[in-house]
């Protein structure tokens, strides 16, 4: 099988939110609040293209949750993930990386739908 050439490799971004000096476990009404608003965030860039994939993770860790974003450069990942209202408020922190997938594996495991 030969090695994809780079024209057949796609530029993401996969960004890691890390619990922050304000991170809480505790429910309360703020607490609620600022999920709701981080999560209708999380959507809104799904929904403008600004990114493929975005979860939590569920193991309780350090590291909360996943987002892949599909966008030009590591200055408009930033800018995009500052503007979450969890980021904002110091419950999360971040840290991104950029990363090549194979534009042809991608298309496949989305058209195939692997959550079935």
């Amino acid at each position: 099988m030969p090695v994809p050439t780079s024209d057949q490799m796609a530029r993401l971004f996969v960004l890691f939110l890390i619990k922050g000096p304000m991170w809480t476990s505790e429910a309360t009404e703020g607490s609620a609040k600022l999920q709701i608003e981080h999560v209708e965030y999380q959507i809104s860039l799904r929904k403008s293209g600004k990114t493929l994939l975005v979860g939590p993770l569920i193991d309780d860790g350090e590291i909360r949750g996943i987002t892949i974003f599909k966008v030009n450069s590591e200055d408009e990942v930033k800018y995009l993930i500052d503007q979450d209202p969890a980021v904002k408020a110091g419950a999360f922190l971040y840290h991104f990386h950029p990363w090549m997938v194979e534009k042809e594996a991608l298309s496949e495991a989305l058209r195939n739908n692997y959550l079935k």
